[in-house]
């Protein structure tokens, strides 16, 4: 009877210890959550993530799972993905949702490139008849914004943004603006908001009309540059034929008429500052000289 007592608690123990490491097992087993995080590295059948907040990253298998192969296939190391995970032996893939993809140099062809679009705070550091430069808060440099093209090709009448360009006209140097831009092949300016008009007045770009004699003449790569002595001046100033922005090149028509005039000619031009020096824009010979060197 003692026997049979005996025997009869040690069954009862050993079948409590497999119910509750079964029971253990059966709690492991349905471990399962959510990870949100980076894929730092991936294999045929497994892929590597660190959560936000671990020190480490941690290896997730797929098994035989098809979804969780194509998954982890379709998914680039880098990529910032949120994905659901169950205990099984090892952790196990269950479904993977890319949050961001990493970035990655795309063509100039491609839409997402075409697409690009943004709002930049800044400051207005320089400006010309059609764009303007921004320096946007937190920027180290300046960029250039140009208004859309419309109208199709120049022969058809079409050209830089009208309406635009007016716009980039009436807003003072060092204003701090606020622009909405798309890239088209480059920035483009699609709505300009003045937020602050500088503090001090803006100086005017200086420019003016000088009539005079050419004392000398010389080439200087594309460009040419004379120097004119103006009535009551003790010595003759230089002068260069200002750049047309488009065709980054002299202006065709003013560099013509000063390569053709001769030291010694009188004659009268405009000018304006520019960071190299007074630029002629309109030039015209008055009368000619006695002949002199050119």
């Amino acid at each position: 009877m003692r026997c049979r007592y005996l025997f009869g608690w040690l069954l009862a123990a050993a079948v409590f210890g497999l119910t509750g490491f079964l029971t253990a097992q059966e709690k492991k087993e349905d471990k399962k959550g959510t990870v949100t995080g980076v894929v730092t590295n991936k294999g045929g059948n497994w892929i590597e993530v660190k959560a936000d907040g671990e020190e480490k990253a941690r290896k997730y298998f797929t098994g035989s799972d098809q979804a969780a192969l194509k998954a982890v296939k379709a998914t680039e190391i880098d990529s910032r993905i949120r994905m659901d995970w169950r205990f099984s032996e090892v952790f196990r893939v269950v479904k993977i949702e890319v949050l961001k993809a990493p970035g990655k140099v795309e063509k100039k062809d491609e839409k997402k490139e075409k697409d690009r679009k943004g709002t930049v705070t800044g400051v207005v550091t320089a400006k010309g008849d059609n764009w303007i430069e921004v320096k946007a808060d937190g920027e180290e440099k300046a960029r250039r914004y140009v208004p859309q093209w419309k109208g199709g090709l120049p022969k058809d009448g079409g050209g830089p943004d009208k309406g635009m360009v007016a716009q980039i006209k009436k807003v003072p140097l060092k204003s701090r603006v606020r622009i909405e831009w798309l890239f088209e092949e480059r920035p483009r300016v699609m709505k300009i908001e003045v937020l602050k008009k500088p503090d001090g007045p803006v100086p005017e770009k200086r420019s003016g009309t000088i009539a005079g004699e050419i004392k000398s003449k010389k080439e200087q790569g594309n460009n040419i540059v004379i120097e004119v002595l103006a009535p009551g001046e003790e010595k003759a100033r230089s002068y260069f034929v200002q750049h047309d922005p488009k065709l980054k090149a002299p202006i065709p028509s003013v560099l013509k008429v000063v390569r053709e005039a001769k030291v010694g000619d009188k004659v009268v031009f405009d000018w304006e500052a520019t960071g190299h020096g007074p630029a002629i824009v309109k030039f015209e010979v008055l009368k000619k000289g006695s002949g002199g060197k050119k």
